[in-house]
């Protein structure tokens, strides 16, 4: 039997609503950079040394559209490059799906009143470290692909390869971390209780 509030009922409806929406959209946010293997990947952003000069990024293939920063393009890409331009944005895609799916799955026992389910703890579990590894991993990933891909170009002594992390998504995903902590201290005691009565 549902007992929860009317509006809460309403609301946790809406929130589902949304997240739907929200993985449809992150589901065909895959289809574009999956493309871009077969065609033509959109240029690589990277960082320029203080000693690049606008002629000299000319002659070495970089377009400069913004003080420090330029994109890197190829102009026929081998099948390597092409993947190699588009991994960040596919395991972005694919933790972002993997995020949104949890938490709709987490709404609907929302829904049913069952705030401590067992597998909700899983799921936070889960978002947790999918966030963490978009604060971490992509980064990193990034550095990689952009590292690999001016290796032996005309571009590589113009570009400047430096690993920083996404502190603001590493910070979430700890505390997300923390809630499922939480939510799993709240699923035990649920089942102590439980099993008094």
């Amino acid at each position: 039997m549902n007992d929860a509030p009317r509006w809460s009922r309403i609301n946790n409806r809406v929130l589902e609503v949304l997240l739907g929406l929200g993985l449809v959209v992150a589901l065909f946010s895959l289809g574009p950079p999956a493309q871009s293997i077969l065609d033509h990947p959109a240029p690589r952003d990277v960082l320029l040394t203080d000693a690049a000069t606008p002629d000299d990024l000319r002659l070495r293939g970089i377009t400069l559209y913004r003080q420090g920063i330029a994109q890197m393009d190829f102009t026929h890409p081998h099948f390597t490059q092409r993947l190699l331009l588009v991994l960040p944005q596919i395991v972005t895609a694919v933790l972002i799906i993997m995020i949104l799916w949890c938490l709709l799955r987490l709404t609907q026992t929302f829904r049913q009143g069952d705030y401590f389910a067992p597998e909700n703890t899983r799921r936070l579990a889960v978002v947790a470290v999918a966030i963490l590894l978009s604060g971490l991993l992509v980064p990193a990933l990034d550095t990689i692909t952009t590292q690999l891909l001016v290796n032996g170009t005309p571009a590589e002594p113009a570009v400047e390869v430096q690993y920083q992390f996404n502190a603001p998504l590493v910070y979430l995903g700890l505390l997300i971390a923390a809630a499922a902590q939480a939510f799993r201290n709240g699923t035990r005691l649920k089942a102590d209780s439980e099993g008094l009565v």
